[in-house]
């Protein structure tokens, strides 16, 4: 448990550190960014390592890492001295805000550390977890991240290329790995601890912020006031805690044994399959709380932290005493650098996210100039045109050319963007994925608006509004009858939509259009008749009619990826909803604790019970999370409380489990392995995925979704199959020793790898019959029992 605490002080050292860098960026929020400041401090020192290693002005390891971080705890101290006093006083002054955020990360960083240590193990092996997820390529990812000597590292599953594929997180987390010295299998653990902590304490300070600035706390700081607090957690609970009614509502009845024990059988993974599309994939409807039960470290698991970082810029613009315009870039560089560095990362993290996160920021930016210019001529004016998009265009551009390395390098399997011609979402499935928040976040959306209403609107503005929430469902309804005038079969071999199928989708994306359009007409407008819209209210309803734009496209389009269906789409998109969401129950959890009954209007007194209603339904969805864990606890099967990922693995493989260990401790850098290939989701590729080590292929399936071809894949699969046999695949014909040299050469093979897998697939004398085959070139490195590690020593 040394990792664990070495892990922890480095997070607190670091995010000291990146304090010193949010107090004067974040000067706007209550608490100055310090709920923020590890993600930061972590952003920005991945990032100055990344930039270094990638540009070759240092090598990837202990000591560069060590360099890169006193550098960075350097600068941050130079940035404390200049605003020395002003921090002490802010310490001083409002200590409660930043003792509430230490307590819940710390708190939420023991929770989750217990449940890992209990059901601490990585799914490398059907025969330990009867099944393997994403796991193994996000261990592949995490331990050539930590073996390469430079960046992108290699590709553990295609020796001789690179990575291709969103990365960063995988360095991100490999930075503490380091610096705590743990391996890849213990650091895969303690960054998924990281992660749980810093999206409860991003989610915690965001929303305790923008709750601070609606106005509905009855103590400002430096007091702390109990609305403020249970906003704070209820996002936390929402985000991280609760799943969806149906996976609140099966949590019961399995807990009940109303529907009888399932043991093993994932009970949990239901309620992220309740969309059925017809004759296809159906879409994935995944939520935090079901990642983080499932194990699988992932860059949409990876970017929540960095997502609420992202988010509290939006809110912190939104708070900005003085509307930035067109200067701002030039005089602001310091924050200009900072805003585009925390929106690009999250493309580099998860690239599903950076477009989402930028369009929701310009928003921000146009509502922040309406809040001081209103709706005069100002709103279509070419100055206030300039006044939004200057400063938007070089945060964006800025964004992508601090990461230009990584979109300049990087393939992808992406066609492009597609309309949906069959979708199985029904209403009942808005009510169970997206019910309980919803209501939650209705009420105070509605009430602002009705009191938006009173103020002189134009109906340009209002008509703009409900286009703008109607947008994607008109432009698919013209793409989908333009399309089936056009012969199409072969790309979308599916019936065309009919008027029926048109009408019924407008029917379905009705609600999510609604409550888009609640959210746009509250975010936008300047005021109310009792004076301006509080900022926490207005990034509320940003929120919400981001989210329910999300949901509404979602209906009517797809990109168009190597699953050739809208399933990764929903995945993707639906997870940003729920994030987006999350949050903006928490404001209107505490909106809802703060209203006084004696003074609310019959309609008003039905909204805040259906508000309440809601909380009540959400508490439903949090017995997920805690009898989730209990299930996965129980069916863990590690036998031991412990960090290593890999610990059951090592006791039901202990052969194999030596010998991938002497390779972690004695194979060079740039050393390449041979293991047997097999299929996707199966045990294969397991030695290349824990040590980092490239092999010729690994996952055939996943590559191809990663690059969107099989041309770089020629005859690495056959090769493999040759070596191993000492036959050609063709005709079984026997390779000479110099023909089973210019295979190994022709993938730079350094070992051969001889365990259970490659036994059982090519027979228990497939070491001896190498051996006999290739006398002058292998020689055995190191064995185990019946495992051997071979090595091939070319002759010049």
């Amino acid at each position: 448990m040394l990792h664990l605490v070495i892990w922890l002080v480095l997070l607190q050292v670091i995010g000291a550190a990146g304090f010193a860098w949010a107090f004067p960026f974040f000067r706007d929020l209550p608490d100055r960014g310090y709920g923020v400041s590890k993600v930061l401090g972590l952003l920005v020192l991945a990032y100055a390592y990344w930039a270094l290693v990638t540009s070759r002005v240092l090598d990837n390891g202990l000591l560069s890492l060590l360099a890169v971080l006193a550098l960075l705890l350097g600068a941050s101290a130079v940035l404390a001295r200049q605003h020395r006093e002003e921090m002490v006083d802010f310490v001083r002054s409002r200590w409660r805000l930043l003792a509430a955020s230490e307590t819940v990360f710390l708190s939420a960083f023991v929770l989750f550390a217990v449940f890992r240590v209990l059901a601490p193990d990585i799914t490398i092996s059907t025969a330990i977890t009867g099944l393997t997820t994403e796991q193994p390529m996000d261990l592949a990812f995490l331990a050539s991240s930590l073996r390469s000597s430079t960046f992108p590292p290699p590709d553990p599953w295609l020796a001789g290329h690179s990575i291709s594929y969103y990365y960063f997180g995988y360095v991100i987390f490999s930075i503490p790995a380091q610096l705590s010295l743990a391996a890849a299998p213990v650091g895969y653990n303690l960054a998924f601890i990281t992660l749980f902590a810093l999206t409860a304490v991003s989610a915690f300070s965001l929303t305790m912020n923008a709750i601070l600035r609606t106005g509905i706390a009855r103590v400002q700081p430096p007091r702390l006031d109990i609305i403020t607090v249970i906003g704070g957690v209820t996002a936390v609970i929402a985000l991280l805690i609760a799943g969806n009614l149906s996976g609140g509502a099966r949590a019961i009845t399995e807990t009940l044994s109303l529907e009888g024990a399932t043991g093993f059988s994932f009970w949990w993974w239901d309620s992220t399959r309740i969309i059925k599309d017809p004759g296809t994939l159906s879409p994935i409807d995944e939520f935090p709380a079901f990642s983080f039960l499932l194990g699988d470290l992932h860059p949409h698991v990876m970017s929540l932290p960095f997502v609420l970082l992202a988010l509290t810029v939006a809110l912190a613009w939104l708070c900005k005493p003085d509307a930035p315009d067109m200067s701002w870039p030039r005089q602001r560089a310091g924050e200009l650098f900072l805003t585009a560095l925390i929106i690009g990362a999250l493309g580099f993290i998860n690239t599903w996210d950076w477009l989402a996160y930028m369009l929701l920021l310009l928003v921000a930016i146009k509502a922040r100039r309406l809040r001081e210019e209103g709706f005069g001529g100002a709103l279509l004016s070419k100055q206030a045109a300039l006044d939004i998009l200057i400063p938007a265009a070089a945060i964006a551009l800025l964004s992508l050319a601090l990461f230009s390395p990584f979109y300049l390098t990087v393939s992808s399997g992406v066609r492009g963007v597609l309309p949906i011609h069959a979708s199985g979402t029904e209403l009942s499935h808005y009510a169970r994925i997206w019910g309980p928040m919803a209501l939650a976040i209705l009420p105070p959306a509605a009430i602002t608006v009705i009191r938006v209403r009173r103020k002189d609107v134009s109906n340009l503005y209002l008509g703009g509004v409900m286009l703008l929430a109607a947008g994607p469902l008109i432009l698919w309804t013209f793409v989908v009858v333009g399309w089936n005038l056009l012969p199409h079969d072969a790309l979308i071999p599916v019936d065309p939509p009919t008027v029926a199928d048109i009408g019924l989708r407008w029917l379905v994306a009705a609600p999510a259009m609604a409550l888009a359009a609640v959210g746009f007409l509250a975010v936008l407008p300047t005021g109310r008749e009792d004076g301006p819209m509080p900022q926490g209210i207005q990034f509320a309803c940003l929120l919400v009619a981001t989210a329910a734009m999300g949901i509404v496209i979602t209906e009517v389009f797809y990109v168009w990826d190597s699953f050739g269906v809208r399933m990764n789409t929903v995945f993707k998109v639906h997870y940003q909803v729920w994030t987006l969401l999350a949050v903006a129950t928490g404001i209107g959890a505490a909106w809802l604790i703060a209203q006084r009954p004696q003074r609310l209007s019959p309609s008003r007194g039905g909204l805040i019970l259906m508000g309440a209603g809601g909380l009540a339904l959400l508490l439903v969805g949090a017995v997920y999370g805690p009898l989730g864990a209990a299930e996965r606890i129980e069916g863990s099967p590690s036998t031991s409380i412990q960090l290593d990922g890999l610990a059951t693995y090592r006791e039901r493989f202990p052969d194999d489990a030596a010998a991938i260990d002497w390779l972690v401790d004695n194979a060079d850098r740039g050393d390449h392995l041979l293991e047997a290939h097999g299929n996707d989701y199966s045990d294969y590729g397991r030695v290349s995925a824990i040590t980092g080590l490239p092999t010729p292929m690994g996952w055939q399936g996943h590559e191809y979704q990663w690059r969107g071809s099989t041309e770089l894949f020629g005859p690495r699969i056959q090769y493999t199959e040759e070596i191993y046999r000492g036959q050609t695949v063709a005709d079984g014909e026997t390779l000479s020793e110099d023909q089973l040299k210019l295979r190994l050469e022709f993938y730079g093979i350094d070992y051969i790898f001889v365990g259970s897998l490659e036994r059982a697939d090519f027979g228990e004398d497939t070491a001896d019959r190498l051996l006999a085959a290739m006398p002058n070139r292998l020689e055995v490195t190191f064995g185990s029992g019946n495992t051997t590690v071979l090595r091939y020593v070319p002759i010049v």
